[in-house]
């Protein structure tokens, strides 16, 4: 995506649409904080939670510019989590989505997993911020299908940090992290249900459900929201096998269209040349009721 396409995109954010020069001056401002001043921003994620953003984080940036910039997902988290919910986030960041469920609960409970330092010394600061503590529980562990240890590339962009590739990438600096599958973790924290799970692991979101595989096949996860990358083709998977995976254990499976509705997925061949977002639904009343009202008619 090129520079004004991008500018185009944040624009007309559904939160900027109708205040695009503010957005813009948002926009020279951080650039010029990025060159000149290095101040990080602290911004109104939620009503009830901020966020600290750091001049040298791309991602930061699009939260200083767009406060939610996976707008529809980040939206519909904050509509369908309830007080006594218990949130996974899997690759967990800044926390920004971990912020947003938290938001919401307050008997339930958020179980971030983020293994890269630089992050969760961050994300720490925004718990810290937002007086989350006994709200989140941050495990500086990484989830795929093997407990145990993980080789994990190191990148130069910290945000990209992921599971090894089959093949090693130039300028990677790969080591052993700690490694544990949400089976596992699920069943020694005693938990009966997960209602909503977050996952953005940069390739590696197969591991990661194959190492739910006993939750999800049982009916005991209610939603995911899963980022489908192209880069789940250097572990030799592709979005079909991920599709698959969840229906046969009895999910539906819907993505949002340009106007922010749920559309069951029927062409699965945009998954194939670009990174994309969708969201699994247990067939469950349970599950189906929280987002029917997302769902296009």
């Amino acid at each position: 995506m090129n520079y004004l396409q991008s500018l185009v995109e944040v624009l007309n954010h559904p939160l900027n649409k109708d205040s695009k020069l503010n957005a813009l001056l948002r926009i020279l401002w951080w650039k010029c904080n990025q060159a000149l001043f290095h101040i990080p921003a602290v911004v109104q994620l939620t009503p009830e939670a901020q966020c600290i953003c750091h001049p040298e984080r791309s991602y930061a940036g699009l939260v200083f510019y767009t406060k939610l910039p996976e707008y529809p997902e980040m939206k519909l988290i904050y509509d369908i989590v309830r007080s006594e919910d218990v949130f996974f986030d899997v690759g967990a960041d800044i926390g920004t989505y971990s912020l947003i469920a938290a938001s919401k609960i307050t008997t339930g409970k958020v179980y971030a997993f983020e293994p890269t330092p630089l992050s969760l010394f961050e994300f720490n600061k925004n718990i810290g911020l937002n007086n989350f503590g006994t709200k989140i529980e941050v495990v500086h562990k990484l989830a795929s299908d093997i407990d145990g240890t993980e080789s994990f590339a190191f990148c130069k962009n910290s945000e990209v940090n992921h599971i090894a590739y089959l093949k090693k990438e130039s300028e990677e600096e790969l080591q052993q992290v700690e490694s544990v599958k949400l089976d596992t973790f699920a069943s020694a924290r005693g938990l009966s249900y997960v209602d909503v799970i977050k996952i953005d692991v940069e390739g590696a979101e197969y591991k990661v459900l194959q190492g739910f595989e006993s939750y999800l096949s049982s009916g005991m996860v209610g939603i995911l929201l899963i980022e489908v990358n192209v880069n789940s083709a250097l572990f030799n998977v592709q979005p079909a096998d991920i599709f698959s995976f969840l229906e046969n254990r009895g999910y539906d499976i819907y993505h949002f269209d340009r106007c922010n509705r749920l559309c069951v997925l029927a062409d699965t061949e945009g998954f194939l040349k670009q990174t994309m977002n969708i969201l699994a639904v247990h067939k469950s009343d349970e599950a189906q009721e929280r987002v029917e009202r997302y769902k296009k008619k």
